[in-house]
């Protein structure tokens, strides 16, 4: 079985995992991402590239910036200065220590590293993952001290010399935080910031958000929340300059625990679909919601009777429900069970390369919902329902193509 998506980016034939500096550019949508040039396994870290016109139609390039000598090039950001593209990244050293760094590039495809090299540096081996966006008339970052469970914030004028403004910390806790990302969204007409930490700990990983108040230096928000409840979902960021003010994520679908174990050689890791962001009201709090990026509505528009490989799917429920995507003996099972959503994938291929892996979720749906969209892929089913999102891996052994609804369920599928 060939597991390569037909609608989510993934590498060649090497390793991928976080997206980095993302950037539009010219009409063009920029993924930086993680990534081991030299095979399918976590090493070497660098950062690869590509490039879409539409976020589903995706070219590769060379190796943007590669790691050198004693230093790995790990997760950042990219935004423009002064008509280059300038890559702000954290530079992983041999001893240990992690620090800020800069690339600049004349035409976003090759960069070079700044010779003042790192740029920011704490002494310290747990800082890192800096995203860079502009704050009023000067360069803000957020980074964190991940073992601390520390979100640091430091203010620039040219990307080059940084002072720490402002710091952000949670409750006690254990394990770590990674890949923070800060960015504002409105709703009812006020300006609201919301800010992404991947975290880790003995519990597995997730991704949560909290929405506040951001002044520049100091930010306010309430608690945490998952922003996608599956078990494949970790180290999203936004696309800086986007088109008409749109918030739009991508996400590395991965588990860290076992994405090394994934049975895709030669190739392994994949993105998210692109999702775009809002915000809405539930039990009054502001939570973010997540749909599907127009660009993958707008290329899911044909309606089939069959199941293809790539499908979005509309389902819709008043009560109980199922859908059953099957392969032969393979089945994927989703459902609504008392008001929660079940993703069951005990049966859906292979399973046993982790402990982990198999296993069914039961999640609380959103009062008042009555239908949720799927995207299945040839790996991967992601299903949006307000603000609940999932995201899960699956391997069968042949491509579903089969859809079997039970109770309520209804379904429209759509193909490319």
């Amino acid at each position: 079985m060939d597991f390569r998506p037909l609608a989510h980016f993934t590498a060649q034939d090497t390793w991928l995992n976080d997206p980095n500096g993302l950037i539009v550019r010219d009409g063009r949508w920029h993924l930086f991402f993680q990534n081991n040039p030299h095979g399918p396994d976590w090493g070497n870290m660098s950062w690869g590239h590509a490039t879409s016109p539409d976020l589903l139609t995706w070219t590769r390039h060379p190796v943007a910036i590669a790691h050198e000598g004693p230093e790995a090039i790990f997760s950042g950001s990219a935004v423009e200065q002064d008509g280059r593209v300038a890559a702000v990244y954290t530079s992983a050293y041999a001893d240990g220590r992690q620090a800020q760094s800069l690339a600049w590039s004349e035409d976003g495809f090759t960069f070079v590293k700044d010779p003042a090299n790192p740029v920011l540096d704490r002494g310290s081996t747990g800082f890192r993952d800096p995203k860079v966006f502009r704050y009023g008339d000067s360069w803000r970052m957020v980074s964190v001290e991940a073992d601390e469970r520390t979100l640091l914030v430091h203010a620039s004028t040219d990307l080059r010399s940084w002072t720490e403004v402002g710091r952000f910390r949670d409750e006690p806790g254990t394990g770590i935080w990674e890949c923070p990302d800060l960015f504002p969204l409105r709703l009812d007409g006020e300006e609201l910031w919301v800010l992404v930490l991947s975290v880790q700990d003995a519990d597995g990983s997730r991704v949560v958000h909290r929405v506040g108040s951001f002044d520049g230096s100091v930010f306010t928000g309430g608690p945490p929340r998952l922003l996608d409840a599956g078990q494949d979902f970790y180290a999203p960021a936004t696309w800086t300059g986007a088109p008409a003010g749109r918030r739009v994520l991508l996400g590395w679908m991965a588990q860290p625990t076992y994405a090394g174990a994934t049975p895709t050689s030669p190739w392994r890791g994949a993105m998210t679909a692109p999702r775009d962001l809002s915000l809405a009201r539930v039990d009054g709090s502001p939570v973010v919601v997540q749909k599907f990026s127009p660009e993958v509505t707008a290329a899911f528009s044909r309606e089939v009777a069959d199941l293809p490989p790539a499908a979005l799917v509309r389902c819709g429920f008043d009560g109980d429900a199922s859908w059953e995507f099957r392969a032969g003996p393979d089945v994927l099972r989703l459902a609504v069970e008392d008001g929660s959503l079940v993703v069951d994938r005990r049966a859906s291929g292979l399973v046993d390369f982790h402990p982990q892996f198999a296993r069914v979720d039961r999640l609380p749906l959103p009062a008042g919902t009555t239908g949720f969209s799927v995207l299945l892929d040839r790996c991967s089913v992601e299903v949006l329902a307000g603000p609940l999102a999932v995201t899960q891996l699956v391997f069968p052994r042949e491509p579903f193509d089969e859809l079997r609804t039970g109770g309520s369920a209804s379904a429209r599928v759509f193909a490319r």
